[in-house]
């Protein structure tokens, strides 16, 4: 009779896996509607629950408000060998929340807090032109 509790141990983990499956699945559903709710995501447009469906399967989407791209262009700037040093001189009092750098030879993005936006562009214009 040593066989039938490794039988009901078998039958236990398989349907708690099962179990757990399931819940991961609903979670999923839920997610995915709480997204089709709350609408616009970063596409910037309502999503249709499909779409939502499929982007809660890759995890969870958060929206920053009052955030700010600044974006520094010139002619070939990222052949300049000093220019991220310059504008992070330039920045060194401004909390940087990304930096994009290298999609394009003529442009930097950088991604500020709204309320900065003013003092950071001061601050560029002072720190790379030479302006203020």
């Amino acid at each position: 009779m040593p066989t039938v509790p490794e039988i009901s141990f078998a039958f236990g983990l398989t349907s708690g896996l099962l179990t757990l499956g399931i819940l991961f699945f609903v979670y999923l559903l839920i997610e995915a509607f709480f997204l089709w709710v709350a609408g616009e995501i970063v596409v910037g447009r309502r999503v249709t629950y499909g779409e939502s469906i499929r982007i809660a399967f890759f995890g969870t989407i958060a929206v920053d408000q009052n955030q700010s791209i600044i974006c520094i262009v010139g002619n070939k700037l990222s052949e300049k060998k000093t220019v991220l040093r310059e504008v992070f001189d330039s920045l060194e009092k401004i909390d940087v929340r990304m930096v994009s750098y290298g999609g394009s030879h003529n442009n930097i993005s950088i991604l500020v807090e709204t309320p900065q936006k003013e003092k950071a562009l001061n601050k560029l214009n002072e720190g790379l032109f030479h302006l203020g």
